[in-house]
């Protein structure tokens, strides 16, 4: 998937954010009297899309747990409008929470629901946005959130938009890209990626041809500016470009982080797992392996420079693309702590590999499709595939932590 029509579950504006929005009361049938606690709940951000910018989604919090489960209750609603396909997964920060709803940005004292601010763009356009990314200095904070191939930022405090982003508060994502703005289709669903200043889009391009390329690009997060981009579909002189046809570069398009992208702070790595090559069934006219398509690729975040990369399927005819954000975490194997990267591309498989190096955790093999019975594209003949074994065959090596 990258751009499409929209299609997907159609939810009631009166959606609620449960996890956020309950509390704890009594069993059924006690006196639901108040006590005062022996300590304050402590409160825990969630300060990203996924969690934590390695996509862990987890929390350290434990008052809401297996046992009381039942005995919650709706402390507050809060009405998004309208019916419309909701993947909203807000951010809290500071005990304000902020998110997306069919057609505004809004923050929220996150104890009492009760709105701090709503931004209201001109247009929504494209699929609703997943979320929306927080950055400050110490000094100012702000929220962006990109809504098709427009990426607005906000004050955190007003929702006014920043007049020195871009163009008076707004960056168009399918400009500085190829060729002409007009002639380029970007759309940004999942947040930006978030590495110290500099702001790292992705997003959908166009499954059929012409379409545009997923380059993966990284922004000023003060001014807007472009720093440097990290070109899929590799230009001459680059690692790749022979897996294309000449000069693919000037029209291919597809190969694109469109589930988003992770982030190890620690380390400056960008992580992008990339969609097909358009067409993403039909290969006669992009011959090659077509990198960095169908790949997981580790990226230099203050550069743009590749670090190393993992391609899941050469020539790739079937859309067996990823289809989300790798997650970031900590195994233990043969007694030695290793910080690895996930991987899951919609063939089923997880790969595993070491976040610095790209090292395999788990043993992987590449076999040769069988021949097609006829040979009308450049396809299952000549076409490799990569299959690790799945993670949990075994003990092993488990994770400790996921």
């Amino acid at each position: 998937m990258r751009i499409s029509s929209g299609r997907g579950f159609i939810l009631a504006s009166c959606l609620l954010f449960t996890g956020l929005f309950i509390q704890a009361i009594a069993p059924f049938g006690e006196a639901q009297t108040k006590a005062v606690p022996k300590a304050a709940p402590k409160n825990v951000d969630y300060p990203s899309y996924g969690g934590d910018p390695g996509g862990m989604r987890y929390s350290t919090l434990t008052q809401i747990n297996a046992q009381n489960a039942a005995q919650l209750r709706e402390v507050w609603r809060y009405e998004l409008g309208g019916q419309a396909t909701i993947e909203n997964q807000p951010v809290v920060v500071n005990s304000v929470l902020y998110g997306v709803s069919p057609k505004t940005v809004y923050a929220l004292d996150a104890a009492t629901g009760q709105t701090k601010w709503i931004y209201t763009p001109a247009t929504f356009p494209g699929r609703n946005p997943r979320g929306v990314t927080y950055w400050t200095n110490g000094k100012v904070r702000r929220i962006i959130v990109a809504r098709s191939n427009m990426m607005d930022e906000l004050d955190a405090d007003t929702g006014k938009l920043n007049p020195g982003f871009g163009k008076e508060g707004t960056v168009d994502l399918n400009d500085q890209l190829r060729g002409p703005a007009s002639d380029n289709r970007v759309g940004m669903a999942s947040p930006a990626g978030l590495y110290k200043n500099i702001l790292i889009t992705h997003g959908g391009v166009g499954e059929t041809t012409p379409a545009s390329p997923g380059d993966i690009r990284g922004w000023d997060v003060e001014t807007g500016k472009l720093l440097w981009t990290f070109h899929t579909i590799p230009y001459p002189g680059e690692e790749g470009y022979e897996t294309w046809p000449k000069d693919a570069y000037q029209k291919a398009g597809g190969a694109n982080a469109w589930g988003g992208v992770s982030v190890d702070e620690g380390r400056g790595i960008v992580f992008a797992t990339t969609g097909s090559a358009a067409d993403d069934f039909y290969g006669g006219d992009r011959l090659g392996n077509n990198l960095y398509a169908n790949s997981l690729v580790a990226i230099n975040a203050t550069t743009g420079k590749k670090l190393w990369h993992f391609q899941t399927v050469h020539h790739d005819l079937w859309d067996n693309d990823f289809s989300c954000p790798a997650t970031l975490s900590t195994i233990v194997r043969n007694g030695k702590t290793i910080d690895v990267v996930f991987a899951t591309p919609k063939t089923g498989y997880i790969y595993v590999f070491n976040r610095e190096t790209g090292e395999p955790i788990f043993q992987s093999m590449r076999s040769r499709c069988p021949p097609m019975a006829r040979r009308t594209t450049w396809s299952l003949r000549r076409s490799r595939f990569r299959a690790s074994h799945p993670l949990f065959r075994g003990t092993a090596g488990l994770p400790k932590t996921i």
